[in-house]
């Protein structure tokens, strides 16, 4: 049996290096491919998987293509059975990776699994969630979640009331670590490249779960993730980009007219929430909200006009999202 394990890399060169690393001397009885989309790094990256590993299968973008196209990069080159997606901010559990297969080759139903993940500290990270709905964005929006991460009403979407010590069937995996069937791969298709960054991985398990696959939770696998290593370099366009993009799930699952409703209480919300801080922080440097701007802007076109075709190069680049 053939395992591909598939990394997406931008500007985190260190990172990339610990992972392979790790890779190149985990224990494992099955056979491996490893391929590396680089997403036209500035700091080395390709360099270092030429020089370093040559036995590594690089791709390299001569622009950033995002995350969700980069995954699919690797579903046309990959060989093998399964196909393990790996962020480069993590430390994977020595053997953990075939522990994830052997579950998925007892549990013929699932399309995907994913390990428990757990923050350096060692604290459990959210890594399994509920697929959102209007009541689950508002108690995030209104952050009554966080106030009562116990209740399974509002702690509902990140499972907050659940101990995370069990396998369990759950809706969908977070996108940093899991593994998925080939021929569920080829059932369900690959990832929708309407989205660049985010909720790809929960729009891929939604289509998965119609066409009758299970998707897992499996903690007897840890591995530590320093969550937003990559993202954190986009500042605000990071809020755009996973409210937008969701707003995208909204469309395409639900409906116009949910969708709709969802912009309405995250322009409301989020507007209200900066109309407070300015009020209490009057001293103090405003809160910024460019990506309210964009968001407001990019929905308006998505629902009640054309589409909003948004450019990446920009959006990574000049942190402004291009659209006409």
């Amino acid at each position: 049996m053939l395992i591909s394990i598939g990394i997406i890399n931008w500007n985190t060169k260190g990172l990339l290096f610990n992972l392979l690393e790790q890779l190149r001397y985990d224990d494992t009885k099955y056979r491996r491919e490893i391929i590396v989309v680089d997403n036209a790094s500035r700091d080395g990256s390709p360099q270092l998987v030429k020089e370093k590993f040559p036995e590594v299968k690089l791709i390299q973008n001569s622009k950033n293509l995002g995350f969700t196209k980069a995954c699919n990069q690797i579903i046309e080159e990959m060989e093998g059975d399964y196909l393990l997606l790996l962020n480069t901010d993590l430390q994977i559990q020595r053997g953990g990776i075939d522990k994830l297969v052997d579950f998925m080759e007892k549990n013929k139903d699932a399309a995907l699994c994913g390990p428990k993940l757990v923050y350096p500290d060692g604290t459990l990270q959210a890594s399994v969630r509920s697929f959102h709905n209007l009541t689950t964005v508002l108690w995030e929006l209104t952050g009554l979640y966080k106030l009562f991460p116990k209740s399974e009403v509002f702690g509902r979407y990140f499972l907050t009331f659940w101990d995370h010590a069990e396998t369990r069937e759950v809706d969908f995996v977070s996108g940093a670590a899991y593994l998925m069937r080939k021929s569920a791969i080829d059932d369900v298709g690959i990832f929708d490249e309407d989205y660049f960054l985010y909720v790809q991985d929960a729009d891929w398990c939604y289509r998965a779960h119609k066409k009758g696959w299970k998707v897992y939770y499996c903690p007897e696998v840890t591995f530590v993730h320093m969550e937003g290593q990559t993202v954190k370099k986009l500042g605000e366009i990071k809020n755009f980009l996973s409210n937008y993009e969701r707003l995208i799930f909204f469309k395409k699952h639900y409906g116009e007219s949910q969708a709709k409703m969802l912009y309405v209480l995250t322009l409301f919300f989020n507007e209200l929430k900066r109309g407070l801080k300015s009020l209490l922080y009057k001293n103090s440097a405003q809160p910024r909200g460019r990506w309210l701007k964009y968001y407001r802007k990019a929905g308006k076109k998505l629902l009640w006009g054309r589409s909003c075709n948004i450019d990446p190069e920009s959006l990574i680049h000049s942190g402004k999202p291009g659209f006409p």
